[in-house]
Formats: structure tokens, C-alpha cells, sequence
């Protein structure tokens, strides 16, 4: 493990840490009789510092990419700018998504969560798209495998569908994110294909972790050890996905 690794370990814990906080606090004052000023004194110092560290990271991990590529024995110029470049507009995903939260007015509220969601979706989306064409085009794969990978992922996005309620205002947004997350999963499960198991981890690991998010904001049953452990879930599949794209980086 390089000091890079470790860097990026140390940061993980600590958003990892301002995560799981905030999130109990949150539920502390919602069922806190009033609005102990104490206890809300202390989740907005928490949400400030959270509201850094969660675009920190995956600037942090751009950077490493980045890094990892110029100095290692990286992988081919296109996966180097495509993990560098989908971290940094998941980083910047974050920021609206954080500003969304903070905004007192509604408007300004939707707007900066439209705009986090888009820059996902894009996040989604070209990741998966860069994963297929490099299994499809740059390593040749046969068509009957890659058929395959495709109905695989098809399947599996629509068994998430039908886990999640979705209503007239969140159809769109839903159908748009499923359609992205299957293809990051056929990029995947083509990369598995051609051998590559941590370009495979990232492209696997990404659809479940969205999935999750799915099911734990829209699920049609959210079991009550989903509760209390989606959150760690999540964050343990984001940020070993990092790990895995600097690991990569630096070893190609």
C-alpha cells in the first residue's frame, strides 16, 4: 500500500465518520421532543464539516488517478481519463447535492439536487459506457459473450426497478438512472469477461451501491436491518470503488 492509499484511507474514515454522525443526529432531533439547541448546535457542525469532506474525497481520488498514471505503470491513456474524469464530476455532484440540503428555499433546493442527480447520471453513465467500449473495442470481444453481458444487466436493472415505489414525479429520474446503472453493470461484467477483475469490481460494485441508494430512498420494503445498515453499505461499496480505480491507476 502506497502513501496515496493511505491517504485516501484516512480521509474515507473521516467522511465515513461525519456521514454516519450526521445521519444519527438527524434522527435525534426528529424524535427529540422540541429542538434541543444543543444537540442541533452540534448536527450542523457536523453537516459543515460533512459538506467538505464528501466532494473532498472524490476530488482526492481524481487526483490519485491522476497521479497514478503519470508516475505508475498505469493503465492506457483512455481508462486514465475516464476514472479521473468521472470522479471529478462525481465530486462535483456532491456539491450540489450538499448545497441542495443546506438550502432553506425550496426552489434553490430542487435545483441544486436536479443538477447533483444529472452529474451522477453522467457519472453513470460514462463509466459504463467507458467500460463496455473498452471490452468491446479495445480488446476485441466476441459478440456472444457480450450479448450475454447485456441481458444480464438488462435483467438485473429491472428486478431493481421493481423494487423501488416510484411515482409520477420520480418516474422519469428512475428510468433515466436505471437505464445508466445497467450499463455501468454490462461494463462490469464485460470487463470480468476480459479479465480484468478490478475494472470488473468497479462497473459490479457501482450498480449494487446505487441500488442500495435506490432501495433505501425509494424501496417499495425497506427491511429494518436495511435501516440501520444501508448507509454503512453504501459508503463501504463508494469509497472501496475509489480505492480500487487509484489502485488500478497505480498498477494498471
Amino acid at each position: 500500500m502506497t502513501p496515496y492509499h493511505v491517504a485516501f484511507v484516512a480521509v474515507a474514515l473521516y467522511s465515513t465518520h461525519l456521514q454516519v454522525r450526521s445521519y444519527a443526529l438527524r434522527e435525534a432531533l426528529d424524535t427529540a421532543p422540541g429542538s434541543p439547541s444543543a444537540l442541533r448546535a452540534e448536527y450542523e457542525r457536523v453537516v459543515r464539516r460533512r459538506r467538505i469532506a464528501s466532494p473532498l474525497i472524490g476530488g482526492l481520488t481524481a487526483l490519485l488517478v491522476a497521479m497514478g498514471c503519470l508516475v505508475g505503470d498505469g493503465p492506457s491513456p483512455p481508462i486514465c481519463i475516464l476514472l479521473a474524469t468521472v470522479w471529478i464530476l462525481a465530486a462535483t455532484g456532491d456539491i450540489f447535492v450538499e448545497r441542495s440540503y443546506a438550502a432553506e428555499d425550496a426552489a434553490a433546493k430542487a435545483r441544486f439536487y436536479a443538477i447533483g442527480m444529472a452529474l451522477f447520471v453522467a457519472v453513470t453513465l460514462g463509466l459504463g459506457l467507458g467500460l463496455t467500449l473498452n471490452a468491446l473495442l479495445l480488446e476485441g470481444m466476441e459478440a456472444a459473450p457480450a450479448l450475454a453481458a447485456v441481458g444480464i444487466s438488462v435483467a438485473l436493472a429491472a428486478v431493481a426497478y421493481s423494487t423501488l415505489e416510484v411515482s409520477r414525479e420520480t418516474l422519469g429520474m428512475v428510468l433515466v438512472y436505471s437505464a445508466s446503472v445497467a450499463t455501468l453493470l454490462c461494463g462490469g461484467i464485460l470487463s470480468a469477461i476480459i479479465g480484468d477483475p478490478r475494472l470488473a469490481y468497479i462497473g459490479i460494485a457501482y450498480f449494487f451501491s446505487d441500488w442500495l441508494v435506490g432501495v433505501r430512498d425509494f424501496g417499495r420494503r425497506r427491511p429494518e436491518w436495511l435501516k440501520r445498515n444501508a448507509l454503512i453499505l453504501i459508503l463501504v461499496l463508494y469509497y472501496t470503488i475509489m480505492l480500487t480505480s487509484i489502485d488500478y491507476a497505480f498498477s494498471g
